[in-house]
């Protein structure tokens, strides 16, 4: 799937949110389940379990592999990492815009109501809400009580482990994080199309490592929560101003827009580029500007781009002029 899953599985996304509260009102633990807790697994389920993290490695996530997942730990018993493979489903839906973090803190608060007193619950809910919070922190504390070296080395709860210990601001946890950091990086083929994931390497990464994870965290998802972060990041890469960061565009995203406007002949979709087309020089603004020049070859696009640069031609907006009188066919 890689970058492409925002598109390609927007749909499915949808109808998992359906699902998502099914798996966050898991049912009040039966007596032969109870009974069951602090036994080694079932190897049905353990296999079944290992086959569902094989089809992560292999695809990455798909909506409905949390679900699974909740099921098969509720099986076993344990509980805590229900709840944690439930809000799996919940957060890769909040990382694409598909859900308000709000509506992902009433369905916790809700998990956390039906299992008064349940201490790997509270557990598991605390460490979800730390990540919705990035802190570190608290985190920590939470993710303590539910053993998770238990897990395996990839698994969600170990995933948020290595995030949050990046992520803190306790001294303590400076001295483990260039290892950290390098097996959290190595876990890519399981969270490659997590944009929290590539968004924490470019806050604790450099140079082209950097920018190329800010990149793909507005690419995955360029309406989701971390879209902004992403473009801040890849702004401060490329020597742009906070203040320009919501105006820059990844290169997907400007492919998207080109190739939509060229597919349905809507070209006033283009002006969409218009706020990155207006930025000064950078590598972005000047790939828009190249791609937007081959489309004018089609009379249309370039009628359009010819009007919108005598809109344009003000004071305050004459490099966008300049730069839409240019993709026409004049000179800059």
């Amino acid at each position: 799937m890689g970058l492409h899953i925002g598109k390609k599985a927007s749909g499915i996304l949808i109808i998992s949110i359906v699902l998502v509260g099914i798996a966050l009102a898991i049912a009040k633990v039966s007596a032969d389940t109870a009974a069951g807790l602090g036994k080694p697994m079932d190897p049905n389920v353990a296999a079944a379990l290992g086959q569902l993290a094989e089809a992560e490695r292999s695809q990455g996530f798909s909506p409905g592999l949390g679900l699974a997942e909740s099921t098969l730990y509720e099986k076993a018993g344990d509980l805590g990492a229900a709840v944690l493979a439930a809000f799996k489903e919940v957060f890769y839906a909040y990382s694409y815009g598909y859900l308000e973090k709000k509506a992902v803190e009433e369905r916790l608060s809700a998990v956390a109501r039906t299992y008064p007193g349940n201490k790997a619950v509270e557990a598991a809910v605390e460490a979800s809400r730390a990540l919705l919070r990035l802190d570190g922190g608290a985190g920590l504390k939470s993710l303590s009580s539910l053993q998770i070296a238990s897990y395996e080395i990839d698994s969600f709860p170990r995933w948020m482990e290595r995030l949050f210990i990046l992520e803190s601001s306790d001294a303590a946890q400076k001295r483990n994080r260039a290892t950290v950091l390098e097996e959290y990086r190595a876990t890519r083929s399981r969270y490659a199309n997590q944009p929290l994931y590539w968004l924490v390497i470019a806050r604790h990464t450099e140079g082209q490592y950097s920018s190329d994870a800010a990149e793909r965290v507005i690419s995955l998802a360029p309406r989701g929560p971390y879209a902004l972060q992403g473009r801040e990041l890849l702004a401060a890469s490329i020597g742009l101003p906070k203040g320009d960061a919501s105006s820059l565009m990844s290169r997907m995203e400007i492919e998207n827009i080109i190739q939509e406007a060229a597919s349905s002949g809507k070209v006033e979709q283009l002006a969409q580029l218009f706020p990155l087309l207006s930025l000064r020089d950078n590598p972005y603004t000047l790939y828009a500007l190249g791609a937007c020049r081959g489309l004018a070859e089609s009379p249309a696009v370039k009628s359009f781009f010819l009007k919108a640069a005598k809109e344009h031609s003000g004071l305050f907006s004459s490099r966008l002029g300049e730069r839409l009188r240019y993709i026409a066919g004049g000179k800059i």
